[in-house]
Order: structure tokens, then sequence, then C-alpha cells
């Protein structure tokens, strides 16, 4: 399996989850099976039920979460050229078409979404992808559906 790159907060928040679910949820959900299986016939039992399911859920998460811990790679920025786009940038850029400015942090995929100040996007994405390696003042060409658009780094922080 391929690595993923996450900073190493995102990684935080994903073990802080992991434990979440192992400690938290799962003792929480095995006391709702056995409050259940003590109310009787298991076969009409709708609170039984829901709770086996709510138990595979988590089963599912857990590993998913254990799996995707130990493909990743945690990046940090202090390490890293900081006279580049690079993983955990903090980008000003001039959409030149619109002259109009946006602001992207480049992050692992479980990292994105919107921030207070900055947009947060996946390294995968064809933005970063396109951003990346390039340096202040410098263009880069972004293709989607629409067409080309072009973003001119104004600023570049870490």
């Amino acid at each position: 399996m391929k690595k993923e790159f996450i900073s190493i907060k995102g990684y935080k928040k994903l073990k802080r989850k992991l434990y979440r679910l192992e400690n938290v949820e799962s003792p929480k959900v095995i006391k709702d099976i056995t409050v259940a299986r003590e109310q009787g016939d298991l076969s009409e039992n709708a609170e039984y039920t829901s709770a086996k399911e709510r138990q595979r859920f988590l089963e599912r998460e857990i590993s998913k979460i254990k799996m995707k811990l130990a493909n990743l790679e945690i990046i940090d920025k202090d390490e890293m050229d900081q006279d580049k786009v690079r993983f955990g940038a903090k980008l000003t850029l001039e959409d030149l078409a619109r002259e109009k400015i946006v602001k992207y942090k480049i992050v692992g995929e479980d990292e994105t979404g919107t921030g207070e100040e900055y947009r947060k996007i996946s390294y995968k994405t064809p933005i970063a992808k396109a951003l990346l390696g390039k340096k202040l003042d410098e263009i880069a060409k972004v293709n989607v559906p629409a067409g080309t658009i072009k973003y001119k780094i104004k600023d570049i922080n870490y």
C-alpha cells in the first residue's frame, strides 16, 4: 500500500479518534449489548440488533483507522525547504482571470475542509499538484473541466 502524508496535528487527531472509539464508544456498545441481551428473545429485540450494528460499524472504523495509521508518513514542515510550496504550506494566491485573492493550505486527505482563514486542500488535488514545488511570484496553471486557472503565488507560509 502506498504511503499517505499527514501533518503531526492531523496524526494526533486521528490517534485521539482511535482512542475514543476503542476506549469510550466500544465499551459503551458492549454494555448496551449486554443490557439488551438480558431483555430476553433476541430475534425480536430492536435494542440488541441496533447495538450489534453499532458494534460492527465501530469495528470497521477502528480497523480502517489502524490501517490508515500504519500507512501514514508524518510530514514535519520545519524540516522542509520553505522557499517552495510543499506539504503544509499556507498560500495566498491571486486568481489571475478573476483578479481575486484565494487562500489555501495544503494538507493530508484526512485534514481537508474549511479553516478560519485558509481552505484546506489535499496534496492530491489538481490545484495542490500544480502548486507543489513552485516559488513566490511563480504562476501555477491548474487544468479544470471548465478550462485552465492561473494562480500567481503571492505568499508562502508554514
